[in-house]
């Protein structure tokens, strides 16, 4: 799978399932997964990922004040399969140690 379509798939499955991904996070599996940083900046060069701050809530909000979150632009039509999709819900979900083991399926 192309870096471009696994970045793409954990955006759909973080949107259809309602879970945040802010720019640290997504950075974070992308070095996990060994996607380097440019093929985000193409995505959002193609119009297909954007930027956008929303107020960070709760522990964060004085750490932060702000989050960079990274959000698909418009509707994709990409096959995913089940397991990808339980993969990377299961990856989102969790800490970073944890995550290390779901992406093998990705």
């Amino acid at each position: 799978m192309m870096s471009k379509e696994k970045i793409v798939k954990i955006l759909m499955v973080a949107e259809e399932e309602d879970i945040t991904v802010t720019l640290p996070t997504l950075r974070r599996l992308m070095r996990l997964m060994k996607i380097e940083e440019n093929v985000l900046d193409e995505l959002i060069d193609e119009g297909k990922v954007r930027f956008e701050e929303i107020p960070a809530i709760g522990e964060n909000e004085a750490r932060f004040g702000k989050l960079p979150v990274v959000r698909l632009v418009g509707k994709v039509n990409q096959e995913i399969s089940e397991d990808e999709r339980s993969a990377i819900e299961l990856v989102l979900r969790t800490k970073t140690k944890d995550a290390e083991k779901y992406l093998g399926i990705l």
